[in-house]
């Protein structure tokens, strides 16, 4: 919406995508996600949009409390940060959509608009993580699923 309410240049959509922030909060309590398709970090990439065309402070706390339920949902693995979403089974996933490379980017982006160092601390701990599964062999990182 923020993307098309600018494009377009249409602020109802612009309102509209601000009317919907106010539900979020109980929502990102509860997300079990947590990726970029679903989840708080892809939270973050939208709520980050929205602030970019309509700064608000409850837009910015909403995609803060992204970054904090991530953050609480981090596991320690043998090297850096990871996220296990049930949804996926029990290994926490590399990759962007569902893995630590979509979460830390999307947490680097939080800590580059806040100044939070906790955000980018886990952001480079998960890519820790990341490179530390990829396979020269294979030229690619293992499918977990």
């Amino acid at each position: 919406m923020a993307h098309l309410g600018t494009l377009w240049n249409e602020p109802a959509l612009l309102a509209e995508a601000e009317a919907i922030v106010e539900h979020l909060p109980a929502l990102i309590e509860r997300d079990d996600l947590l990726d970029i398709t679903a989840g708080a970090a892809g939270g973050i990439a939208s709520l980050l949009s929205l602030y970019r065309c309509v700064p608000s402070d409850r837009t910015l706390t909403a995609a803060i409390q992204c970054g904090e339920r991530l953050t609480a949902r981090a596991q320690f693995m043998a090297d850096g940060l990871g996220w296990v979403i049930a949804a996926a089974g029990p290994a926490s996933l590399t990759g962007f959509s569902h893995g630590a490379a979509g979460i830390a980017w999307a947490l680097l982006e939080l800590a580059a608009l806040t100044g939070e160092v906790r955000f980018r601390t886990a952001a480079y701990a998960a890519i820790t993580y990341e490179r530390s599964l990829f396979s020269p062999e294979a030229g690619n990182w293992p499918d977990l699923r």
